[in-house]
């Protein structure tokens, strides 16, 4: 019987934690006022996030001819 009650909260908790997680893919800014990224978002602004600080740099390849366009 105490292996169904774990089992049960287990199941429960995770299904609680994937309901709350993606909002759905949303452009623009979160209810917070944070930035979303969405396949629109430019890979110069990606780089250039102060969230990333010196280190978007290195997020994608140097050579631009890995990707095609200027967005994700």
């Amino acid at each position: 019987m105490k292996k169904v009650k774990t089992g049960f909260w287990v199941l429960l908790s995770f299904l609680l934690m994937a309901s709350t997680g993606c909002g759905g893919g949303n452009a623009g800014t979160n209810a917070k006022g944070v930035e979303q990224v969405t396949e629109a978002t430019k890979i110069a602004n990606v780089i250039n996030d102060p969230l990333f600080g010196d280190y978007g740099r290195l997020i994608f390849p140097v050579n631009s001819g890995y990707y095609s366009g200027d967005t994700i």
